[in-house]
């Protein structure tokens, strides 16, 4: 599982999350900001595969900035569970609490150990969750395959189907030369 973080209050914060993600075992995305215009679109595209390439996006407050406003914009728009990690009482909770969406949610929190111990419960839950759809135009001959399946076996046909994804993705060699891209 990959989890971005786009933002913190500080370098050493984000650092500590990044340690304490990388020691249960994820992948962590750190996009690079574009020092001057002529990078900006590399940098558009870098963190879109960034988004792309995570489960889970978590932003700090300076969300609000200029910038950072766009990643999250981004992390919504493709649908990835976000987190934006708030020091309590602070002024631009309010602002972000205003901001409606199922995918977002808002971790208020008081020290650092409190922010790192829900983070990494909220990203437990996401990586054991089986929460994305998938409706398909399949012939009639591939439906008869999943009704056989899910009749007489102990598997059901989402399962035939993810694996079938598993497996082709594993073999894309493009797919994971993208992976690999985000990694460094």
């Amino acid at each position: 599982m990959r989890i971005a973080i786009f933002g913190g209050k500080s370098q050493q914060d984000i650092d500590k999350l990044r340690s304490a993600f990388g020691k249960e075992g994820y992948d962590v995305y750190l996009p690079e900001l574009a020092s001057d215009m002529s990078a900006a679109v590399d940098e558009f595209k870098s963190v879109r595969d960034g988004v792309i390439g995570s489960d889970m996006i978590v932003c700090g407050e300076n969300v609000v900035n200029e910038n950072m406003r766009y990643h999250l914009a981004l992390a919504l728009e493709y649908r990835r569970p976000t987190v934006i990690i708030v020091e309590e009482g602070s002024k631009v909770t309010e602002t972000i609490k205003s901001i409606k969406n199922r995918n977002l949610t808002v971790l208020e929190y008081k020290t650092d150990k409190d922010v790192e111990a829900e983070l990494l419960a909220m990203a437990g839950k996401i990586k054991d969750s089986l929460d994305a759809k998938l409706f398909m135009n399949i012939p009639p001959s591939m439906n008869k395959y999943l009704d056989w399946v899910a009749t007489h076996t102990r598997f059901s046909k989402s399962d035939v189907v993810r694996e079938a994804v598993e497996k082709t993705a594993q073999g894309d060699t493009a797919y994971q030369a993208f992976l690999d891209r985000l990694e460094k």
